[in-house]
């Protein structure tokens, strides 16, 4: 492996580096007894208070979307989800060439019903990057009840504390666009649902697939020797 030095790259998890719309539908259908038409967001109900809430769909009432979660949050349906073409390459790949893979993702560590363990299982049978507590990192919400964008903006102010190399950080959602650039790091978003992409800070860059973030890689390597 080349010694680059601490180059760290930053992902999000669900929607980002995997396909979740079948465990989405199963969570979808236990909550209210019937399929989703089309692919709408379900909010957690300890990110509500988020200011971007108000862009945000709900159809669901908070006894279902409690439900939902009950479903969608649980280990048991983790296999569900289908890895995202080109992601477990591009990521294997350039850590390979020496950069840090922190995985920063709204799934939660608690109790018996932890997705963690869930979680090394699926990224190994899928041939990614697995946590090593070194040059691979799972950052995980501590409980279901902590606000996924919050503990997103503790785990990255602490990283910038550290004086972390952050290189880029992936994800699927405005507000991880927000976040990234809130910290000063090039936010890449992978477009999979439909949003307003007049709120992305200026810098954002959107793909609609793995390919382009490996192709950005390339040239961050390039540019940096």
């Amino acid at each position: 492996m080349s010694k680059t030095a601490n180059k760290i790259f930053v992902v999000d998890i669900d929607g980002t580096i995997l396909i979740h719309d079948a465990r989405y539908e199963a969570s979808y259908f236990a909550a209210s007894g019937s399929k989703p038409v089309g692919r709408k967001r379900v909010e957690h109900p300890a990110d509500m208070t988020y200011p971007l809430f108000e862009t945000r769909e709900l159809d669901l009432t908070m006894d279902q979307i409690r439900t939902y979660f009950d479903v969608f949050d649980s280990p048991e349906y983790l296999h569900m989800d289908e890895p995202m073409p080109g992601a477990n390459r591009v990521l294997s790949e350039h850590r390979e060439k020496g950069v840090e893979i922190v995985y920063l993702t709204g799934r939660h560590d608690e109790g018996e019903k932890s997705m963690r363990d869930g979680t090394m299982v699926w990224l190994e049978s899928h041939e990614f990057p697995v946590p090593d507590g070194k040059g691979v990192k799972l950052i995980m919400k501590p409980s279901k009840g902590v606000s996924r964008a919050n503990y997103k903006q503790l785990a990255l102010r602490n990283m910038r504390r550290r004086k972390a190399d952050i290189i880029a950080g992936v994800g699927d959602l405005l507000e991880d666009a927000l976040l990234y650039g809130r910290f000063s790091i090039q936010p890449i978003i992978i477009s999979t649902l439909c949003q307003s992409s007049k709120l992305f800070p200026l810098e954002t860059m959107v793909v609609s697939n793995w390919e382009e973030i490996g192709q950005w890689l390339e040239r961050y390597h390039k540019s940096s020797l």
